[in-house]
């Protein structure tokens, strides 16, 4: 029988990966007649190894937290995006996954409901003016009156619906029209004061261009191409834009701004503008913003892969709030 002293007399060999946090094995070199002692000195270590993590797990498990964070869920499902917290009531609130799951709670996060309205999510949106609407981006974009009860169709028009198709297993539908291609809505916006009047900007056959309704969503008036934004996909995760309203210019002519992939668009007295981007900026990989309190142009911030910048009016004018370093997002 082996001793627990010959554990530690053996002659052992590192094998395997090394460096990082690669396992690293170990066998003991070979000797004549000793086959047993190497197959219970194998035995001890993991043995010795086991226990060792087991303290540590026990170390750990008594250890004060200093954070106040609170897990609220939802699990499972891939990664979750876009937590959207209703304006009206912070209980209300919103998240999607990568998976096609789209979570909605009205208890703060204590419990949740998945529904599915076809493919990915790509955006939420809480009605400013009416607490009970919440729009929602998939492969079309759809419309509650009900908190998120139910769901109806806003774009493309109901009426032009033909069918709906899915070639492939990744989520990946799509709605089949009848009549000239709509494109998909990358964004959407609410009139401040006015919850029938819509703007949207919507991605076809890869030109994004500016929409208003002002019959909720029934008609769309088309407001202009917006050149200076890159054509990207109008899928999850990629390609989607974000509008702001400026809530004290005139309800007949709103000022709108609009963040793109890689600048941004302002629409004054019906002319539209594009902004330059942060110099040496090409792509953002963030954005969010909004207005003073008081009153006055909006306020953005982006990331990119040369550092965050911030813009005090409506980015016209950017600096630098952070070391030149690759940013993947905030």
């Amino acid at each position: 029988m082996i001793q627990d002293q010959d554990f530690y007399n053996i002659d052992w060999m590192f094998t395997g990966r090394t460096g990082g946090n690669a396992d690293t094995y170990g066998v003991r070199q070979p000797r004549a007649g000793d086959s047993q002692a190497k197959t219970m000195s194998i035995q001890k270590k993991s043995w010795a190894l086991a226990l060792l993590a087991l303290l540590s797990l026990c170390a750990f498990a008594g250890a004060p937290r200093n954070d106040r964070w609170t897990v609220i869920g939802p699990g499972g499902g891939g990664s979750i995006y876009a937590p959207t917290m209703s304006p009206h009531n912070p209980d209300d609130m919103l998240a999607y996954c990568d998976m096609t799951g789209a979570y909605i709670s009205h208890d703060g996060g204590t419990s949740w409901r998945m529904f599915n309205l076809r493919g990915r999510v790509r955006f939420y949106l809480f009605d400013p003016v009416d607490a009970n609407v919440i729009y929602v981006a998939t492969i079309g974009l759809w419309r509650s009156t009900d908190r998120g009860n139910t769901w109806r169709l806003v774009h493309p028009a109901p009426s032009s619906v033909t069918g709906e198709i899915m070639p492939d297993d990744h989520a990946g539908d799509r709605i089949l029209t009848q009549g000239p291609s709509q494109g998909s809505v990358t964004a959407l916006a609410v009139d401040p004061a006015n919850s029938k009047v819509l703007f949207a900007t919507v991605l076809d056959k890869g030109t994004h261009t500016f929409a208003t309704s002002k019959d909720w969503g029934e008609t769309w008036q088309p407001g202009g191409d917006l050149p200076g934004f890159q054509a990207r996909s109008a899928g999850a995760l990629g390609g989607s834009l974000r509008i702001f309203v400026d809530p004290t210019s005139p309800e007949s002519e709103r000022t709108i701004y609009v963040i793109g992939t890689n600048s941004i668009s302002v629409r004054r007295k019906g002319i539209w503008r594009n902004l330059d981007p942060p110099p040496g900026v090409n792509s953002f990989t963030e954005y969010a913003g909004g207005f003073p309190g008081d009153g006055g142009k909006p306020v953005f911030y982006v990331t990119s892969r040369r550092g965050a910048f911030v813009s005090d009016d409506g980015g016209e004018i950017w600096r630098g709030v952070s070391p030149t370093f690759a940013v993947e997002g905030v």
